[in-house]
């Protein structure tokens, strides 16, 4: 049973590893292309004014 308990927890462990890369992976994905249409909006902006 005590093996039982580490691999349950070694599995548990590399599933929370697995989201956290995922949710970094696609979270940096977001933040950057949020940053482009920032930076598109504002030269944008300035060629208006």
């Amino acid at each position: 049973m005590v093996c039982w308990e580490e691999y349950m927890k070694k599995k548990f462990v590399i599933g929370i590893l697995i989201v956290i890369v995922l949710f970094l992976i696609f979270g940096f994905k977001d933040i950057k292309d949020g940053f482009e249409d920032g930076f598109n909006a504002a030269i944008k902006t300035e060629h208006l004014n």
